[in-house]
């Protein structure tokens, strides 16, 4: 009776090793590639101030909430405030439901959607009302480029462009309309 014993722990031995040198380990890997995409950081209330060689502010933007992804360069904008500055004071200010602002090697960019709204600071001069569904911000030019229809209004006038660009520095404004399309004038100042 014990040689059935000892067949038997053989045989379970030989079972053992077989399994044991046939088996490939899983590999264990702490970090999967599937949560690469994953947000790296989750802010809430941030506000960043860009300033120029000298120390002057450039501008400063603030959200309600931001997602940042290190891995693709890009950062998800929740209740976006621009301010844009001109010898230290406030120039333009920038208001959007969202944005995305992605990081570039040559130059940054803040594209903007949901009710944006575009307004310049009256300094002597009548200020310039722009609201758009979006817009795309060139921060470090202080360049602005519509990507959708926009309304522009400025002392009593209100007109409709298909394009808008502006220089915020130089407060060069330029709109036109595509082919098929025209600049409407809405309201114009009574003469």
């Amino acid at each position: 009776m014990r040689w059935v014993y000892v067949v038997l722990i053989g045989v379970l031995a030989v079972v053992f090793v077989y399994l044991i040198n046939t088996d490939e380990p899983a590999a264990l890997n702490p970090f999967p590639q599937a949560l690469s995409d994953e947000p790296d950081a989750l802010l809430s209330g941030f506000e960043v101030t860009q300033f120029d060689s000298k120390g002057k502010r450039l501008y400063r933007i603030s959200a309600v909430e931001a997602t940042y992804y290190e891995r693709r360069g890009l950062t998800g904008i929740l209740g976006l405030q621009m301010l844009v500055f001109k010898d230290g004071k406030d120039d333009w200010r920038l208001k959007a439901d969202q944005g995305t602002y992605e990081e570039s090697s040559v130059e940054p960019e803040l594209t903007l959607n949901g009710n944006v709204h575009l307004s310049s600071v009256s300094d002597g001069v009548s200020s310039v009302v722009v609201t758009t569904d979006s817009l795309k911000v060139y921060p470090r030019r202080q360049f602005v480029e519509s990507m959708s229809r926009v309304t522009v209004e400025n002392e009593g006038s209100k007109f409709h462009a298909d394009q808008f660009e502006v220089d915020l520095a130089t407060k060069d404004v330029r709109f036109s309309a595509i082919a098929n399309s025209k600049v409407e004038l809405l309201v114009s100042p009574s003469s």
